[in-house]
């Protein structure tokens, strides 16, 4: 009887650690829809949370939808 109380209390413990690491994950929101997406390995197509949006994403840039602010930094030397 006492082998099977120990093994209960092992597998508690080891569910207490997993509900705490689940609780330790990065949550992001996908920058495409806004959906939560888990910051982890498994999460294929982070920060998107889904083939979908990533494609989206990618083809928004490839039409120029979205730009990066640069200034033109060359002097007077460079630019001859």
């Amino acid at each position: 009887m006492k082998n099977i109380f120990n093994f209960h209390r092992d597998q508690e413990v080891v569910e207490i650690r997993e509900i705490y690491m689940e609780m330790k994950k990065t949550i992001v929101n996908c920058p495409q829809c806004g959906n939560s997406v888990i910051w982890q390995n498994e999460s294929r197509f982070r920060p998107f949370c889904s083939k979908r949006c990533k494609l989206i994403d990618t083809g928004n840039w490839a039409m120029e939808k979205y730009s990066v602010a640069a200034e033109d930094k060359l002097s007077n030397d460079e630019s001859d």
